[in-house]
């Protein structure tokens, strides 16, 4: 009898099998199956609540860890949102430092600027210029035409026969406009020369005279002498040639100059200034 049983236990715990006993002593097999039935039905029933129970338990965990899961993302991203906007109100605050900086360091250079720019002072400073271009030097306007006659004291003066009463020139006399003749070998040349502030010279062209009578030279390109005042007179050269006004004086009103040219050739003129 307990071989039989210890079977039935054995053969129910691996399998859930129903098992056919033969038991030599007959009498008792059907009774022997119904409990076997009873105990392998009470066996699936408790493993089915097992079964049941673990699943319920898996899924709780389950659901556990899928809360804890979403509660640490949602930590996460709040506190990635926190950080995100410390870093966008901590870019704000640097910005609006940076401007305030920025400003701060314009501000004079804006001031500069306006008075650099100032409206009235650029008028003003445009008039001064405007002006000074404007002033004509002396006789500029009122020298008249040049004429042989003019010149008839030249050749005594450049040979020091001066008037008594002549009176030298300071450097501020020498500046406008002369009328003025170059006496070369057998040609004399009349023209116009005028002595800025600085001493550059520019002579035009009127009449020349190779001793055929006089020949218009109106409207020829004036010619330029890089000059500068020296004691006395003036000083000026050019492609042209070198020329030295070296005496100015007055005399009965009228102004005189005397000088000489010397052209590129080597040949040396003779030079005269007059005005008015």
């Amino acid at each position: 009898m307990r071989k039989v049983l210890l079977i039935i236990l054995i053969l129910a715990n691996m399998a859930m099998l129903t098992v056919i006993i033969i038991n030599p002593s007959g009498g008792k097999t059907a009774s022997i199956q119904e409990k076997t039935d009873d105990d392998g039905n009470q066996m699936k029933n408790t493993d089915k609540k097992d079964r049941d129970k673990t699943e319920k338990n898996d899924s709780e965990q389950e659901e556990k860890d899928d809360s804890e899961k979403k509660d640490s993302k949602k930590k996460t991203e709040e506190s990635e949102t926190e950080t995100e906007k410390e870093e966008i109100t901590e870019k704000k605050t640097k910005k609006t430092k940076e401007t305030s900086e920025e400003a701060t360091t314009k501000k004079p250079e804006k001031a500069t600027t306006k008075k650099e720019s100032d409206p009235s002072k650029e008028t003003e400073k445009q008039t001064e210029e405007q002006t000074k271009t404007e002033q004509k030097l002396p006789y500029e306007d009122s020298i008249g035409r040049p004429a042989a006659t003019d010149f008839a004291w030249l050749i005594e003066a450049s040979n020091g026969e001066l008037p008594p009463d002549y009176k030298s020139l300071g450097k501020e006399d020498f500046v406008g406009k002369w009328k003025a003749e170059y006496i070369f070998d057998g040609v004399w040349e009349l023209v116009y020369v005028t002595i800025d502030e600085s001493g550059n010279i520019t002579v035009e062209p009127y009449q020349v005279n190779y001793g055929e009578g006089w020949i218009d030279e109106i409207g020829e390109s004036p010619y330029h002498f890089n000059g500068s005042f020296d004691v006395g007179g003036v000083y000026g050269s050019s492609e042209y040639g070198n020329m030295t006004l070296y005496s100015f004086y007055e005399s009965y009103g009228v102004q005189y100059g005397l000088g000489s040219f010397t052209v590129q050739s080597g040949e040396t003129a003779t030079v005269g200034l007059i005005r008015p």
